[in-house]
């Protein structure tokens, strides 16, 4: 596990940032310092579990204590919801998880992020093996000020699953839901 000390800016500033914003930004910076596996020299590495001073940019218990706090007050409007893919030879199993009731507008929101997400990622995610997983969580929900469903993703992981096999597993739970991501 390699850590990384950032000299710049407050860590308040990069504990208020979701572990998938975190994660672009090292990839970027590994990119420009030219970085490689230290194990096998590939560029291709994945950044994750991502925690400034011992603080956890992803917890999944403090996203749902945050869905519950907003069960509790209705003027707060706090969603999660993830995809959870395991692939075994040509087995893909799909998992969601998050709330238990998320609201269709908050979920169609999620599909085409979590859509736009898998087309613009490099190709270097989504090289295909015969095992393999792709995970993603998403919170959010209606935004009072801006009078609209927000949605960020909080983490992103990926490793042996196609784009298309992604697509495909999406859209096929989307199309259950009656909403086309097409």
């Amino acid at each position: 596990m390699k850590a990384y000390t950032i000299l710049e800016g407050d860590d308040s500033d990069y504990k208020k940032m979701t572990e998938f914003e975190a994660m672009k930004y090292l990839e970027e910076w590994r990119q420009e310092d030219n970085k490689v596996c230290e194990f096998c020299g590939s560029r291709n590495v994945e950044v994750l579990n991502i925690s400034v001073n011992g603080y956890s940019l992803y917890s999944y218990d403090r996203l749902i204590s945050n869905c519950d706090k907003a069960i509790m007050n209705e003027n707060i409007d706090e969603n999660m919801f993830m995809i959870n893919l395991q692939k075994s030879g040509s087995e893909i199993k799909l998992d969601i998880g998050g709330i238990n009731s998320v609201h269709r507008d908050f979920l169609k929101l999620c599909l085409f992020t979590i859509k736009d997400i898998v087309m613009t990622r490099g190709s270097s995610d989504f090289r295909t093996h015969r095992a393999g997983n792709f995970f993603i969580c998403l919170s959010g929900g209606f935004d009072f000020d801006k009078r609209k469903q927000v949605a960020k993703v909080e983490k992103y992981s990926t490793c042996g699953l196609s784009r298309e096999e992604v697509l495909s597993q999406v859209n096929t739970f989307a199309l259950k839901h009656n909403i086309s991501i097409a």
